[in-house]
Formats: structure tokens, sequence, C-alpha cells
């Protein structure tokens, strides 16, 4: 609780709150909660990792965080909502990391834009309309959960990477051209020994790449053993881009009859078998 603010009301945020180091936290008790509609930057670096500034009162408003290249801010707030109702939603820009560490609720046209500006997801992100990183933006889910009715729309000039977690709800997850998505799975931090549980549609028409994390590699058997590092399927996965398997060590797995590929595009191994 150190180096803690502590809301106890109502704190509407018209203007910036600023955060300059990794030392500065935003508690509540009560009825404490930011309505922004302003304003919430990081502007220096975080020499802490993920131990850096929390928002830990739930947070709602069409504001903008901007977090600075090479820092980070967390979002812990449970019940944290970014007007959910169809207004102007979440833009997170700057090039740094905004951390969802509780659970947040994101309404239409939610945006991750600028290069390396990442939007991480260790908690829960409940998306109702859409949400896409643009611009060089990146989604990293890291053993977290991306649910709602919304899509993940991943275009020409976004990145959805993952370490482990899961994508449900109604929405798809649509890798458009150009756009990337790399499973590269650690079972240090994902769930499931390693598994990316994927039940909503997909459509991929970019390049979805699996793998798993460098220092992974080691560990895990590459006939997928022990059920580890896979993408589990339980729905469709339409693909007119690439698969790729870079190595011998990411597989791709069905868990119901609806988990299937369709594919009319290219599925390719690009490297040597040393198994």
């Amino acid at each position: 609780s150190c180096y803690t603010t502590d809301l106890r009301q109502s704190f509407t945020n018209s203007g910036s709150i600023v955060f300059p180091d990794d030392t500065g936290h935003i508690s509540y008790s009560n009825s404490g909660a930011i309505l922004n509609t302003g304003l919430i930057t990081k502007t220096g670096t975080s020499t802490s990792g993920s131990n850096t500034n929390t928002i830990y009162a739930p947070t709602s408003g069409s504001g903008t965080f901007t977090i600075a290249s090479g820092g980070r801010l967390n979002l812990n707030g449970a019940g944290s909502s970014i007007d959910p109702a169809g207004k102007p939603a979440l833009t997170v820009q700057g090039g740094g990391t905004l951390g969802v560490t509780g659970s947040l609720r994101v309404g239409a046209n939610a945006e991750v834009t600028g290069t390396d500006t990442t939007l991480e997801i260790t908690g829960t992100l409940q998306v109702d309309t859409s949400i896409s990183p643009t611009s060089n933006g990146r989604i990293h889910l890291a053993g977290g959960t991306i649910t709602g009715d919304g899509n993940v729309n991943v275009p020409s000039s976004g990145t959805l990477t993952v370490s482990g977690g899961t994508v449900s709800g109604t929405g798809t997850l649509a890798i458009a051209s150009g756009g990337h998505a790399t499973i590269a799975l650690t079972p240090t931090i994902a769930l499931r020994q390693g598994w990316f549980t994927v039940d909503r549609p997909v459509t991929n028409a970019g390049t979805w790449t699996q793998t798993t994390d460098a220092t992974a590699k080691p560990n895990c058997p590459t006939n997928g053993g022990a059920s580890c590092l896979q993408t589990l399927l339980y729905q469709s996965f339409t693909n007119s881009g690439s698969i790729v398997f870079p190595d011998d060590t990411g597989h791709i797995n069905s868990s119901s009859n609806s988990g299937a590929i369709l594919n009319t595009g290219l599925i390719t191994k690009t490297g040597t078998s040393t198994s």
C-alpha cells in the first residue's frame, strides 16, 4: 500500500492524470472510482517490469491512455468499463504497455495504436463491439482471457501475440491480409501447460505463426506429448492466408466436432525437423 492515493468517493478526470515513474498507485474503498474523459498517461520508462504503477480503482469513460515508450501502467480495477454503450472507446497509444491485470470491458472501436504500443492481458478483457491493434500496435494475450460479443480484428498494420490464455465469446478473431498472429506459447505463464484455447470462429487472411517461446522449446515434446504448447480449436478456423510452423514445437489441436480448419490458403513448415 506504499505510495498510494486511496479514493473513497468519485474522481472525475477531464484533464490529465500523470505517472512520471513506477512508484505511484491509485487504490479505492467504498464508492471510490475514476471517470476518465481526459488523459491518463505514464511519461517515464518502467524499470520494474509488471510491478509498476497500478490503478486499482474501477475506471470508466472515453478518455485516452498514453504510455511512453518503455513505460507500463496496469489497470487492476474489477468491473472497469470503457464506455461499453457504443460511445468512443478505449484508445491506447504512445509506444508503451497498458496491462489489463483485473477486468476491463470495452465498447465500440477500441484501438491500440502506434509502434510498439501494447495492450497486455493477464486478466479479463470483455469486448462489446470491436478492438483492433493499428499503426503497428499490438495486443498481447499473456495467460488471460478475451471474451464478449465483439470482434478482435487484426488489420494489416497490427499484431496479435499470444503466450497463453483463452479467446472465447460470440465474436470472431479475424486476421486481415498483412496482419500477423504469432502464437509463441510459454508454459510458465500460459494456462493448462501452454495451451491457447480458441472458442470463437477464426478467419485468417494474414499470417498465423504457431511456435513456442524460445525458453520453452527444450522442455516441450516435439510430438505434443503431455498436451504441451498447443492451440486448441473449439470452433472453425478458416484460412485463406498462411499458417506457418517455423520449427517442430507448435501444434494445432481440436477439442470438439466444430474445431476444424478450412484451408484455401497455405499451410507451411519453414524450418527443418530435428526430431
